[in-house]
């Protein structure tokens, strides 16, 4: 289980991700109002045995932001399955609607968007069709999805956002998410 000092450590190490695409979002989307969940919030939830997605929008999307540092070498991504269903079960518990998964690379610093409903079907698909790995590891020692950044371009369908806008959203992460 995630410690309180983990979660705290994690927390702080997503803030400049976190605010990168709650401000990008709110210069794509301006009719909405992205904002993101107070820490404080994030780890009363936690306490609880919940995840709240970091970002609200103001028509009731709600959006988990992933930042993979990691890819900048690797060219894969890693979708934690503990994270996606814990997820869908604040969607459920809540009567929320089911967020959107925002997942920030460094390998060539664009933003995806997927429907965490979604997510794990797709994500089994490509394990059987040889196109990614199931696995244990990462940071938590958490069973994880191993997906090269172009497999899931590819066959993971983008959400949320044109996909024209991913490559203007690049540009803005990598002046300032690089070298982090």
């Amino acid at each position: 289980m995630f410690s309180k000092k983990k979660f705290e450590e994690a927390a702080k190490k997503s803030e400049l991700s976190e605010r990168v695409v709650r401000d990008f979002m709110n210069q794509v989307y301006s009719s909405h109002r992205f904002v993101i969940i107070e820490q404080q919030k994030q780890i009363a939830y936690a306490r609880n045995g919940h995840h709240i997605p970091d970002i609200y929008c103001s028509n009731g999307n709600w959006i988990e932001v992933k930042e993979d540092i990691s890819s900048s070498k690797t060219k894969n991504l890693a979708f934690e399955v503990s994270c996606i269903r814990k997820l869908m079960l604040f969607a459920d518990k809540f009567e929320q609607p089911i967020p959107y998964l925002a997942y920030v690379n460094h390998h060539n610093f664009k933003i995806q968007f997927f429907k965490v409903e979604e997510l794990l079907c797709s994500l089994d698909n490509l394990v059987e069709n040889g196109l990614a790995k199931k696995v244990i590891g990462g940071d938590n020692e958490l069973e994880l999805y191993i997906v090269s950044i172009e497999n899931t371009e590819k066959y993971l369908e983008y959400k949320f956002i044109q996909k024209g806008m991913v490559d203007r959203f690049a540009k803005v992460a990598r002046k300032l998410l690089a070298g982090k």
